[in-house]
């Protein structure tokens, strides 16, 4: 049976902070109608609105097609604006949203780029972030950003392959871009005091391999820094050739969009000379605001960029607006409503994030060239931290040439990556130290059976047998020290370790003394590493120079004795 709807619509907004009382039930009243038919199929309802400046015909009572009219009491020309609109049926929760009315041409649509960020979030919402990545993927001419790092690329969540499957078909379209977002707590600005440049570079450049390997693309040129960074992280990564860094608003002293003057790249006072922008995060909250319907909350989204144009539409410049949201954190719907809105949207257009930072954009429209961060107090680095990082770093390095299992070698280059983290120092010290842990567990799969070699003799093969108990192949290096064995073909014997028992023989030639202990060192393929090592007992069987001539001396001897003794026995007989 119809339902009657009443819709009523509110002054329009002048500032971002009118939104909320008006949704609280305050706010004087500018047109209202009620009484609206409609007819609800599969528990849906569509409604048409009509927003006129003149009067016209009532709303119709038939269902199809059903149009509700709502009146403008203003002169065309002065309409312009955002518009809260209220609906509600009978006995049920009344629904806000905004509407846009635009009489004027737009001269400067505002420029907005939507980064979605993959994090510990989208990994835990994997049905979410798999179901956005296909939604993405149906935009191949949107600009979008997809904000990457190697936590969320080298996962080993059992969805982890299809995520990456999906993550791949999202980023095909050559507008979808891929930046390195790193986690939040790394510590570059410590790094690069301590001396460990390189893995500042790295944190940025493991992500970068990891995204090509994954998709075949490669990252675009700015760095998304989840939380608020300090003057020696932005110098940090200005010294390793970063140019151009987004970071929350938040990190500010004072937050860009509680002011008119937002929407343009600007330099970090204090800061080496590398752009920035912030992410308008009133807007980023809203779009992941799961209390609000997926539609109408592209909606309100779409209303709230509105909005942001009409606070200075006459601006000589075009202005930018940066959000950031988790995949995880935006369902499907959202984000086909929300990139369907735009397609044909006056007020916003969707941009790649690297051409906001053009140099002719920094203080555009009276923005501040220069703002302030916050102060983020540092904590130093111990000497241990810096010398068992380094060991770390060394030894996992060194594993990885001989690794055969992709997994376990991403695994252990991220276990050191996230040990880079800022915070105290015995915060710092319990991550390198499992980080170390998960290595020398690795380390103890490999021995060497120890038990005694018998030795045959002069040009004999020394058995070796090595032992494995990793579900995975290593490329590893035999080393045999003793100086009294000669190996022909060289005492260090490159070998792959792929089964559980891997036997080796080792041509000896030259043995000198008797029994002799073997040093048997198993090592990495740069011999940096020790996977495993034992001294094994060598027993050698008449194999040296001086046994045989024993020998022959020996069988001499006896052949007199025998020869000696027969001719007594046959004198006594002849006697």
């Amino acid at each position: 049976m119809p339902a009657p709807f009443e819709i009523k619509l509110y002054p329009r907004i002048l500032q971002r902070s009118q939104i909320t009382p008006i949704v609280s039930g305050a706010g004087s009243l500018l047109s209202a109608t009620s009484g609206v038919q409609v007819c609800a199929k599969s528990g849906l309802t569509t409604l048409s609105v009509e927003i006129k400046t003149l009067s016209g015909n009532k709303s119709s009572s038939n269902c199809a097609g059903n149009t509700a009219r709502l009146v403008l009491h203003c002169v065309r020309s002065f309409c312009d604006g955002v518009y809260p609109i209220s609906y509600s049926m009978a006995n049920q929760k009344t629904k806000w949203s905004l509407v846009a009315v635009r009489a004027s041409h737009v001269l400067h649509p505002l420029q907005i780029s939507w980064i979605q960020t993959m994090d510990a979030t989208s990994l835990n919402a994997a049905s979410e972030t798999l179901a956005s990545l296909t939604a993405d993927s149906k935009f191949p001419r949107v600009p979008i950003s997809f904000g990457a790092n190697y936590q969320t690329i080298t996962s080993t969540n059992a969805v982890s392959a299809k995520f990456l499957a999906g993550f791949k078909s999202a980023t095909q379209s050559p507008v979808h871009t891929i930046i390195s977002s790193p986690p939040g707590n790394i510590d570059f600005g410590g790094l690069v005091s301590n001396g460990l440049t390189s893995q500042a570079t790295n944190q940025l450049e493991y992500t970068k391999s990891l995204v090509h390997t994954a998709t075949g693309k490669y990252v675009d040129s700015p760095v998304l820094l989840t939380t608020t960074p300090s003057v020696a992280t932005l110098d940090a990564l200005a010294g390793i050739g970063v140019t151009n860094v987004v970071f929350p608003e938040g990190a500010l002293t004072y937050a860009p969009s509680s002011s008119l003057y937002w929407g343009a790249p600007f330099h970090v006072s204090g800061a080496s000379t590398l752009s920035a922008m912030s992410i308008d995060e009133p807007l980023s909250r809203l779009m992941m605001d799961k209390n609000i319907e997926p539609g109408r909350r592209a909606a309100i989204a779409l209303g709230t960029l509105a909005f942001l144009h009409f606070e200075a539409p006459g601006l000589s410049a075009s202005r930018s607006v940066v959000v950031a949201t988790s995949l995880g954190g935006t369902e499907s719907k959202f984000v086909t409503n929300f990139l369907t809105g735009l397609a044909h949207f006056p007020f916003a257009t969707p941009s790649p994030l690297t051409p906001l930072f053009n140099v002719k954009n920094i203080g555009a429209n009276g923005s501040p060239t220069t703002r302030s961060l916050m102060i983020t107090p540092g904590a130093p680095w111990s000497a241990h931290n810096v010398s068992s990082l380094s060991k770390l770093i060394d030894e996992v390095t060194s594993f990885n040439q001989g690794v055969g299992s992709t997994v376990l070698s991403n695994q252990l280059s991220t276990d050191v990556a996230v040990a880079e983290i800022s915070g105290r120092a015995s915060e710092r010290q319990n991550v390198i130290d499992a980080a170390q842990s998960a290595l020398n567990a690795e380390l103890r799969k490999f021995s060497v059976n120890p038990s005694t070699i018998t030795l045959a003799g002069t040009g004999a093969s020394l058995p070796i047998t090595l032992l494995s108990r990793a579900n995975y192949t290593m490329t590893a290096v035999v080393h045999l020290v003793t100086n009294r064995l000669t190996f022909p073909k060289g005492a260090n014997v490159v070998t792959s370790l792929d089964s559980s028992t891997k036997s080796l023989r080792v041509p000896v030639t030259d043995p000198r003394g008797g029994n002799l202990t073997l040093q048997v060192i198993v090592t990495t393929p740069d011999g940096h590493v020790i996977l495993a090592r034992s001294a094994v007992q060598v027993r050698i069987a008449g194999t040296s120079a001086v046994g045989y001539v024993i020998s022959i001396g020996s069988l001499v001897v006896l052949a007199l004795w025998w020869i000696r003794t027969s001719r007594r026995r046959r004198n006594e007989r002849a006697q």
